[in-house]
Parts: structure tokens; sequence; C-alpha cells
């Protein structure tokens, strides 16, 4: 479970990290 929990947060930070660096969208498609 230990996993789980870190890989979402890893996954919030990825997206929160796009919404402020949206000129880079782009990038996010390839995730």
């Amino acid at each position: 479970m230990i996993d789980l929990q870190e890989s979402t947060r890893h996954k919030i930070i990825i997206i929160l990290f796009f919404i402020k660096a949206k000129p880079n969208w782009q990038i996010s498609m390839f995730i």
C-alpha cells in the first residue's frame, strides 16, 4: 500500500507541476 500512496503523490505533484507550467502541456501528452 505504501507504493500506491507514493505513486498517487507523484501523480498529484506532476499534475500540479503541469498546471503551473501550462506552456509545457505537450510534454504532459507523453506521460
